[in-house]
């Protein structure tokens, strides 16, 4: 078979073994997939939602100041300030797509999906005809600065700061 041929079947042969396979969509901080049982790996659980996904359960558990979100069985959230020492599965036990978005898994039959909530913080941007208060999105180690101020301090300041933008709009 002459030399270029070779490249011509390489790819086809690439093309039709990739077929089908999908990039799974993981949320920022995530941790990995582990065990789940009844007395629960994380504390904290929320009924369950149709638009659950590993975002809208971290915002759900951000919102209450937990460290940790997981999603478990597609529609259920759960959050806690400890992981309890469960064992990790490979992320393929974590196979049941998310009930607000099938770009994503969201655990599994007592398998959850964890997240890390510490480091990721996204603000929006509010405006009115006075006043513009500018958000940021932060992520990386507890102890970065922004302006001098750090992480951790920014976080308990931040909803003080929100909740009286809010206020004055």
């Amino acid at each position: 078979m002459p030399a270029p041929y070779y490249g011509f079947i390489f790819s086809l042969l690439a093309c039709i073994s990739l077929k089908g396979l999908q990039a799974t969509y993981y949320p920022d901080g995530y941790k990995g997939c582990f065990l789940d049982k009844e007395d629960r790996i994380l504390e904290m659980m929320f009924p369950d939602s149709a638009s659950n996904s590993g975002d809208f359960c971290k915002g759900l558990c951000r919102e209450f100041r937990f460290r940790y979100a997981g999603t478990e069985n597609g529609k259920e959230c759960f959050c806690g300030d400890n992981i309890k020492d469960y064992e990790m599965k490979p992320d393929s036990e974590c196979n049941t797509k998310c009930a607000g978005n099938v770009e994503e898994y969201c655990g599994g039959a007592w398998r959850i999906s964890v997240y890390d909530n510490m480091g990721t913080t996204t603000i929006q941007t509010l405006t009115n005809s006075t006043t513009t208060l500018t958000t940021i999105t932060t992520s990386g180690a507890r102890n970065t600065k922004f302006n001098g101020i750090s992480h951790h301090l920014q976080l308990i300041l931040l909803p003080i700061v929100m909740t009286t933008a809010l206020q004055c709009c």
